[in-house]
């Protein structure tokens, strides 16, 4: 008899659960739809590719909610037609009605558990690159349209648009309310990648503008540039990525392999208790000096550069100068033989016997033209000279300067060398921190996966009192319960929870499953009551 009233209280549960499931899957579908139409994705690419994975993503929260659903009405009805009061007045214990529903909800606790630890994971990649797919195409729309694109931490302006290059681009990163980067390019062109999840932006004629966050008053450090890429990565950080998408058994490897890489290592265990904002700022300020060496460094770099083109010029200057002394002494040495042989054709035509005035007056005229241009020439030799001590003076100036310069360009770079290795340092050091923070989030994640599987068991439990007490099989006010009860009592224990775990250093373990242990001990408090009638 007991076997007969367990398969008839199994069979009523089922009657109602199944529907029940059903529903609220369903409604959980609609949403998730909906949601991805709106984010770009079309209803064939939702039916034939994602559908399947909406039903998995949304039966963890189904599950719990339908078998409470379905708790509170079957055991309302039967209590409201007095079944449950006829079972225990023909000798059946209570406890002989409750055992094939608290076996379904053991067993659903199961089933939700291993949907979490594995299932699921492998669920929320897919939805995930699905949906990359749905921003990628939205993205490539507004940037073939021109205007403005947020890619957080990212924010891209665009001007105008010259067929597929893009014109007067601005693109500035945050760093939490404040921006640290600024890059502004004349042109360029940016294209997406779909397999690597980034935005490739080709620019040209620009320049890199950093802001120190250590100093907000210091000036900012531009580094000017021709071509560059610049990679935007469009995904989540590493250990985010990790611990949504591992299965359960990866991502417990994962937290051991980062805690063997922490311990493994003393100094960075010393210096991860300097805190993970304070490596931050160490970073920042490495990466800061970094950028100021190689701005003075691609500075002196410019200078050495102008100064090798004046060296050049000033030599071919010199050269051409050299020649100028050259023809102005030849033009000097034949006008100086051309004027002794005018004298002495003076001298003979004044001392000849016959006087001839015409030809006197030609040697004179012959004379001032020669003279004449003696002192042309002389003018000439002297510029030519100046200009010549000039340009040797300019190339020794110059030929010191780049010398100077190669030699600061020289400590330059033996100072970018250390600083990019006290940067490589930092960097690793907070790499580090935020992966040894990151081991928190994998414990809540962890403990996030396995709470709610045992929700279900939970809500079986307390919906078999509350439904035998209210003893109301209305489906409508059996919903109502149920949702009272999971959205009010439930979801808000859990989400709180989850906050202490995270802000308040709560330990993840009682955080996480704090509301599972409240809602069992209010249901064995009310099952104990029942029992005790």
């Amino acid at each position: 008899m007991q076997l007969t009233i367990q398969k008839y209280v199994l069979k009523e549960f089922l009657r109602v659960f199944i529907p029940t499931i059903i529903a609220f899957e369903f409604m959980l579908i609609l949403g998730l739809t909906l949601q991805s139409m709106y984010k770009g994705a079309d209803v064939l690419a939702i039916v034939v590719g994602l559908l399947p994975y909406f039903i998995l993503y949304a039966l963890p929260y189904a599950l719990p909610t339908a078998l409470l659903a379905a708790t509170v009405i079957t055991f309302g009805r039967m209590s409201g037609d007095n079944e449950v009061w006829a079972m225990l007045t023909s000798g059946i214990h209570l406890r002989t009605i409750v055992i094939p529903v608290a076996l379904v909800g053991l067993l659903f606790s199961f089933l939700s558990l291993l949907i979490n630890a594995e299932i699921l994971p492998r669920s929320y990649k897919m939805l995930t690159t699905m949906r990359d797919r749905a921003t990628h195409q939205v993205v490539q729309h507004l940037m073939a349209a021109g205007g403005k694109v947020k890619l957080d931490p990212f924010y891209i302006s665009i001007q105008d648009i010259e067929g597929d290059v893009f014109k007067n681009i601005t693109i500035l990163k945050a760093d939490g309310d404040h921006v640290s980067n600024i890059i502004l390019a004349r042109e360029g062109r940016l294209n997406i990648e779909m397999e690597e999840n980034i935005v490739v932006c080709a620019l040209r004629d620009g320049e890199f503008i950093n802001i120190s966050q250590a100093k907000m008053s210091a000036t900012p450090t531009v580094i000017p540039f021709g071509e560059t890429t610049f990679l935007m990565p469009l995904g989540l950080r590493e250990h985010t990525t990790m611990r949504k998408y591992m299965p359960f058994l990866k991502l417990l490897e994962y937290k051991e392999q980062i805690k063997r890489e922490i311990g493994e290592n003393k100094d960075i265990l010393d210096a991860l208790e300097e805190g993970r904002r304070s490596l931050r700022r160490k970073m920042n300020e490495a990466q800061g000096q970094l950028s100021a060496v190689d701005g003075q460094t691609q500075a002196a770099s410019a200078r050495a550069d102008k100064a090798r083109e004046i060296v050049s010029q000033q030599r071919m200057n010199l050269v051409n100068t050299k020649n100028e002394i050259k023809v102005s002494q030849d033009y000097i040495g034949i006008a100086g033989e051309t004027v002794a042989q005018l004298l002495q054709a003076k001298e003979m035509a004044q001392t000849g016997k016959a006087s001839k005035p015409k030809e006197l007056a030609d040697i004179e005229n012959k004379l001032a033209e020669v003279n004449k241009t003696i002192e042309d020439e002389t003018v000439r030799l002297l510029e030519a000279e100046e200009a010549k001590r000039h340009a040797e003076e300019t190339i020794e100036r110059e030929e010191k300067e780049l010398a100077s310069l190669a030699d600061e360009m020289t400590n330059k770079t033996k100072e970018r060398n250390i600083l990019d290795e006290k940067y490589q340092k930092a960097k690793r050091l907070y790499d580090t921190a935020e992966r040894q923070e990151a081991t928190r989030d994998i414990d809540i994640a962890i403990h996030r996966r396995l709470s709610p599987g045992l929700a279900c068991l939970a809500f079986v439990l307390i919906g078999i009192p509350v439904g035998i007490m209210t003893r109301m099989g209305n489906m409508v006010i059996g919903f109502f319960i149920s949702f009272g009860i999971a959205l009010v009592v439930y979801y808000p224990l859990l989400i709180t929870g989850e906050s202490l775990a995270r802000k308040q250093g709560l330990p993840p373990g009682p955080a996480m499953w704090g509301a599972n242990i409240i809602l069992g001990i209010i249901a064995t408090v009310l099952l104990v009551r029942l029992f005790r009638k």
